[in-house]
């Protein structure tokens, strides 16, 4: 009858046997109730000792984790600088078609790297950033420079060519119009 009750109800039920001085029923329960708490504390013991052995593999394989992200995330941010400092190189050789290629590379590597450590790829995504910056005023200033040398040239010749029409020499004026149409295709993209 004891076992259908919970601790409680049984220490209740040992109180009532204890007023009505019925101390051989009260003891019983004691005896039970004092079993059960026995192998109550143990079991807990027990799943207290796996919890916390569980809790020690979980702990360690999350520090191996993230030391190997870690790891991971310093080689890779070492490539992106390489790449950055290659890409800064044609950049002031001149060569932004190539710098561009090893920026758009260095985007692509950074969208590949581990979520964790964000302060240290918060800081590699700044050097980018500025990385980037310095290409688009660069080229912006090298293909500004081209667009207006290339523009005058046009005008030039299209003054030439239009003389040689009020002349009425026409052979003139199409030798005149292919070098326009020349300078034409060799203008910076984006510009048009």
């Amino acid at each position: 009858f004891t076992t259908n009750r919970t601790i409680e109800e049984q220490i209740t039920k040992i109180k009532e046997f204890i007023k009505q001085r019925n101390f051989i029923e009260a003891e019983k329960i004691y005896l039970f109730v004092k079993a059960h708490y026995a192998t109550l504390e143990k079991k807990q013991g027990e799943e207290r000792r796996a919890l916390h052995q569980k809790l020690c593999e979980v702990n360690k394989e999350l520090i191996e984790s993230l030391n190997a992200m870690r790891l991971e995330l310093e080689k890779r941010t070492n490539i992106i600088r390489q790449l950055l400092e290659k890409a800064k190189e044609y950049m002031t050789k001149g060569d932004m078609q190539r710098a561009n290629k090893i920026y758009l590379e260095t985007r692509e590597m950074f969208k590949t790297l581990p979520e964790a450590f964000s302060e240290k790829k918060a800081e590699l995504e700044n050097e980018i950033t500025y990385f980037y910056g310095q290409l688009v005023n660069n080229f912006h200033q090298k293909n500004y420079t081209t667009l207006t040398e290339k523009g005058k040239q046009i005008e030039n010749h299209i003054t030439t060519a239009v003389g040689y029409l009020n002349m009425g020499d026409v052979e003139a004026a199409k030798k005149e119009y292919d070098i326009i149409y020349q300078f034409y295709t060799e203008l910076p993209e984006g510009y048009l």
